[in-house]
């Protein structure tokens, strides 16, 4: 299980944005669909696009959003949608 504890950013953040874009045309870009009603939440169980089993666990200063990126690797990402 992958555990989130913090939004690195917005995928359309320039320091983030060609990253993502790249790992995109890689097929290397997962998605977690957080329901309108789960996005004001900050700890729960979800499961990515992709079949990967996510905890999120976000600071009360944090909030998921359309975008948020929560990880940022070379080879992988995970957004938000």
């Amino acid at each position: 299980m992958l555990r989130i504890e913090q939004v690195l950013g917005s995928r359309l953040d320039a320091a983030l944005a060609q990253r993502i874009h790249e790992l995109e045309h890689l097929g290397a870009v997962d998605l977690l669909m957080v329901p309108v009603a789960d996005v004001s939440r900050h700890r729960f169980r979800a499961t990515t696009q992709g079949g990967t089993e996510v905890a999120i666990a976000l600071p009360r200063d944090q909030q998921l959003f359309d975008g948020a990126v929560l990880v940022l690797e070379s080879d992988h990402a995970v957004v938000v949608r």
